[in-house]
């Protein structure tokens, strides 16, 4: 049997727009903020950045393998009245999934090509913010083959988590360091059998400060401005 695979998760501040898929069709403002047209926005990308380097024993494979990303986002109010500390308050409810309320995470990897392992976790955001809002992204990441699609279970891999905070005139990004799957418990969340790790009804690791949700942190952005790009946005659809 070959060797398994290890991974290594580097999040930071560092922009990796020009080397992600997503950067293709983004100018970077900052570290954290993109737009499509400098000069006539009409999409604006806030965005983490993270690279992964995919292992066997100590020798760099990342080139023969393909990401593999299953996810699942949750949504939080947020307060509009500051704190002495931060622009914008804190949480007004309870977190809520945002996908399906299937709380089942879901595979986005979509058949990602060998080596591309560069990734600027974030919202793309078509229409002006009017709204206050954490959403907490939850990540698992393993390997497969390029060509076959097959999974690498018997690698395991790892678990993350990117939280943005979003206002009309600020927003904060950060990335969690990660967290390791186990062969089996890298599995069980896939559904393959046994219990998985990762809870069907809340987020498994949060900003929670102590307790088992709480995760170590790789990365925090400052607070950031980006009301004039938001103000560039076309205004949100009416209700119907």
């Amino acid at each position: 049997m070959a060797t398994p695979l290890t991974f290594t998760y580097t999040a930071g501040k560092t922009d990796l727009l020009d080397k992600s898929k997503e950067g293709e069709a983004f100018t970077a403002v900052s570290d954290t903020l993109a737009v499509d047209d400098p000069n006539a926005v009409t999409r604006v990308f806030m965005h983490g950045n993270s690279d992964v380097v995919a292992k066997q024993g100590g020798t760099d494979v990342s080139g023969n393998w393909a990401v593999f990303r299953m996810k699942r986002i949750w949504q939080r109010p947020l307060s509009s009245t500051p704190t002495p500390t931060d622009p914008i308050g804190g949480p007004t409810g309870a977190a809520y999934e945002e996908a399906t309320g299937s709380q089942k995470m879901y595979t986005d990897s979509t058949e990602k090509p060998a080596g591309d392992w560069v990734d600027c976790v974030g919202w793309i955001l078509p229409r002006r913010v009017d709204y206050y809002e954490r959403s907490l992204h939850e990540f698992g990441v393993g390997a497969q083959d390029p060509v076959t699609r097959k999974v690498r279970d018997d690698s395991g891999g790892f678990y993350v988590v990117v939280i943005i905070d979003l206002s009309p005139q600020w927003y904060r990004v950060r990335m969690s360091k990660a967290v390791t799957l186990t062969s089996t418990e890298w599995k069980a969340a896939r559904g393959l059998g046994g219990t998985s790790p990762i809870p069907a009804t809340t987020p498994f690791k949060t900003e929670a400060a102590t307790g088992p949700q709480a995760v170590a942190w790789a990365w925090n952005s400052d607070w950031q401005s980006w009301g004039t790009y938001n103000n560039q946005l076309p205004l949100p659809e009416p209700e119907p």
